[in-house]
């Protein structure tokens, strides 16, 4: 599971504007078992939220890294936390789940989420 730290982004134009559509887009590739409960799954918190909100899941096979966008339109002008979970059954071995360039777009400014190690 990877849980970003929450953080807070508001601009009198953007973040609390009515019109602001605050969305999460990243690309990502997998290979997961169709059977059983093998997924990836992007789950969102905030504080008006404190619990986890299951926004979609993944499980099959993508031929590829292919996009991704989540709407995250309701909690525009909220602090918000973004987990990727991902569970797989330790007796079938497949590749797994690789997300690439997370970024939240439609908040005036872009937030981009690198690991220490690079790109």
């Amino acid at each position: 599971t990877v849980v970003f730290p929450a953080a807070e982004r508001r601009h009198a134009r953007t973040g609390n504007h009515p019109h602001s559509r605050p969305v999460l887009e990243f690309w990502h590739w997998l290979a997961i078992a169709d059977e059983g409960n093998n997924f990836g799954a992007v789950e969102t918190s905030s504080a008006e939220q404190p619990y986890w909100w299951w926004e979609t899941s993944f499980s099959g096979e993508l031929r590829g890294y292919a996009p991704h966008q989540i709407d995250l339109s309701r909690y525009a002008g909220q602090t918000v936390q973004i987990r990727f979970f991902f569970k797989v059954q330790a007796q079938l071995a497949y590749p797994g789940w690789y997300l690439d360039d997370v970024a939240i777009r439609g908040i005036g400014e872009s937030i981009t989420f690198v690991s220490p190690e690079g790109d």
